[in-house]
């Protein structure tokens, strides 16, 4: 869990921020591009942002069951 800054969206503010917090992956099995790539074959697909090698995910944009479903598909895996 780190603390990070989300951009607010496009439209009026592209350059808007907002202070959050994150999940913060860093797999020690695989590479971060490698584990990207997996996320992204999932369904449903898990879209995170990757910075200082490892895997970033604003808790701002899950919603409470998204938790349970990030844990059984990265389960193992990292």
């Amino acid at each position: 869990i780190a603390e990070c800054e989300s951009q607010v969206g496009g439209g009026s503010l592209p350059l808007e921020r907002i202070k959050s917090v994150s999940v913060v992956i860093k797999p020690g099995n695989i590479s971060v591009s490698s584990l990207e790539e997996m996320m992204h074959g999932f369904t449903p697909a898990i879209v995170a942002r990757t910075a200082e090698d490892a895997i970033w995910m604003d808790v701002r944009t899950l919603d409470c069951e998204d938790f349970e479903t990030i844990g059984d598909l990265l389960g193992g895996v990292c």
